[in-house]
């Protein structure tokens, strides 16, 4: 089985050839939560519980719904630790009941991608399987470039100069992809991501007096809805939330043009992650080369790393 792992400091998503296909925050808890229902009987609903180490642990929202000691993820050498692999195991568990012959692409930023032999021997410490490691943003360059068997679908890419911009939670990954070779000096991460804007919504409608204790789950829903709720009304905050959209982007973009402002070649910058959908209004006032946005930005990157494994393990043509 060809599988194509993805686990960010966010959203832990999975995608396997038996088209099983999951995402959840990337939230470990220690221990099992406690279910009471009031109306009596079991709770409804899947829970993730996945035992590593000999510990117990609860893996995605239901970690902070049952209020768990939260175990942080988010550390360059977290990839080594117990709570990492419960992700691990927690997203990949399912497949490994229809198929115990493993095939995994997953990623790494790309500043850690030096950490790679470390991440295939914490995956194989839970699960047996072939590793294979790419840069995170290079799952969404295969995306493009391949179709679903792992066959060449976008050929001009062979040969073009593409910077990929890959918006996460927490961090921001550039890729440069020159004729299919990454150009390692004209790539790297910084961090800025989405948590960053949601703080910034945050801090902004308490300095402005709107909401004291607003929750980053809340900032999130901003993103769309443009208001927040304060005792039972809706509040339009749609201009706070573009100024900061405005200034976060101004923020990567920066980072951006440090790296690539005078690189005339590119041929193509690509837009990705979660924050694409995001910020995407707000980049078409910064861009140079032609601006491409993935189709399915917030799982373009776990869909590339599926259609390498197959160009890989399947030997499509």
């Amino acid at each position: 089985m060809i599988i194509g792992l993805d686990i960010g400091y966010g959203t832990t998503k999975l995608i396997d050839s038996n088209g099983r296909v999951c995402s959840f925050k990337s939230i470990v808890g220690v221990g099992e939560p406690q279910k009471i229902n009031l109306l009596g009987g079991e709770e409804k609903g899947y829970i993730r519980v996945v035992k590593v180490g000999g510990n117990t642990y609860t893996v995605g929202e239901d970690a902070e719904k049952y209020n768990l000691p939260i175990v942080d993820v988010k550390q360059r050498n977290s990839i080594e630790s117990l709570a990492f692999k419960a992700l691990v195991l927690a997203a990949i568990g399912d497949s490994v009941n229809f198929a115990p012959d493993l095939k995994i692409i997953t990623g790494l930023p790309v500043k850690f991608h030096d950490d790679a032999s470390i991440l295939i021997k914490s995956i194989n410490d839970v699960v047996s399987a072939e590793v294979g490691v790419v840069p995170q943003p290079a799952g969404s360059f295969f995306d493009l470039f391949l179709d679903n068997k792992g066959n060449v679908a976008w050929h001009e890419l062979n040969n073009s100069r593409v910077g990929i911009i890959d918006i996460g939670t927490y961090t921001t990954d550039i890729l440069l992809v020159d004729s299919l070779n990454i150009v390692e000096a004209l790539s790297g991460t910084i961090t800025v991501g989405l948590h960053r804007l949601t703080s910034s919504i945050i801090n902004a409608c308490k300095t402005q007096g709107i909401r004291q204790s607003l929750t980053h789950a809340e900032a999130e829903r901003t993103f769309e809805s443009g208001t927040v709720k304060k005792y039972g009304k809706e509040i339009d905050i749609s201009s706070i939330v573009q100024a900061q959209k405005d200034n976060i982007t101004k923020d990567i973009w920066s980072y951006v043009n440090s790296m690539w402002g005078k690189d005339e070649r590119i041929d193509y910058i690509v837009l990705t992650g979660g924050g694409a959908s995001v910020l995407c209004d707000s980049f078409p006032k910064f861009k140079t080369a032609e601006l491409t946005i993935t189709s399915n930005a917030f799982m373009a990157n776990v869909y590339g790393f599926y259609k390498l494994g197959r160009r890989i393990y399947e030997h499509a043509s």
